[in-house]
Parts: C-alpha cells; structure tokens; sequence
C-alpha cells in the first residue's frame, strides 16, 4: 500500500506603498465688483424711481479676473403681501431690457480676458391706485449679486 501526499502551497502577496507630495499652487483670483451710487426715494407724489448700479470683472487698481464668472442679478424685497401688487420692477443692462423670471435674470457672463463693465438700471414704479397705505417700500427692496467660477463643458 502507497500513501502520496500532495502538498500544496498557495501563496498570498500584498504590497503597500505611500507617497508623499509637496505643491506649492496660487489659486486663481476672481474679481467681481458691484457699484452702486443711487439714492432713490418713492413717495405718493413721486411714484417712479431708479437705482444705477454696475458689475464689473476688475478692480479699483485695473487688475482684471483670471477667472470667468457667471452671475445672476436679483431683486429680494420684503413687501408686504397687501402691498405685492403695487410695486413693479424693471431692469435694463446697458441700455437694453432684461427679462426676469421670479424677480431673477438669466446666467450672465464676465469674461477673463478684457475688461467688462455691465451698467444697470434698476426702475421701481408705484402704483398708488391699487394701494390704500404707503409703507417704507425703499428699505424692503435689495438688489443681489450670484456669482460662481464659469463652468465651461
């Protein structure tokens, strides 16, 4: 009588390695500045105003952005509900009427490469017929200014 043994020998390898790596990078310096030097008052006498304001993609020194941005204007004002429907707003970038949706524009572009400066006007009008009372309108209404890197696909 034989007796055979097979060994069998199964070997199990596992490596690891770290590695360590030091950068020094700048980040990219966006510039978005919003200028504004309105000063504008409603009253039952004078029921139209504007508030001028620009947004620009470079600073007081010239330095333009090294990156692209878009950005979306809004108008947030805390009418209100009784007095909702006597304040309408109207927006006019450089001369030509913007469309808004929900008191929003669109996405807009500040290129990196020259310098834009975007001139805004910014009309509120007054309906006194649909209202009964004239509260403190001017401190409810603000203009806001959405930025973000473009994204370019």
């Amino acid at each position: 009588m034989s007796l055979y043994y097979f060994l069998q020998v199964t070997v199990f390898g596992k490596t690891i390695s770290y590695s360590t790596i030091k950068a020094q990078a700048q980040v990219a310096m966006p510039i978005l500045e919003v200028l504004s030097n309105s000063d504008l008052k409603i009253t039952d006498k004078q029921t139209e105003g504007e508030c001028n304001f620009s947004i620009r993609n470079y600073n007081e020194k010239g330095k333009i952005t090294e990156v692209g941005l878009q950005y979306i204007v809004s108008i947030k004002d805390t009418i209100d509900s009784k007095q909702k429907e006597t304040i309408t707003y109207e927006l006019y970038k450089n001369g030509q009427k913007i469309e808004l949706n929900n008191q929003s524009t669109q996405k807009m572009i500040l290129g990196k490469d020259k310098k834009q400066d975007d001139q805004y006007t910014l009309k509120i009008k007054y309906d006194k017929d649909k209202s009964t009372e004239m509260g403190n309108i001017l401190d409810a209404v603000q203009i806001q200014v959405h930025s973000e890197q473009e994204q370019k696909i």
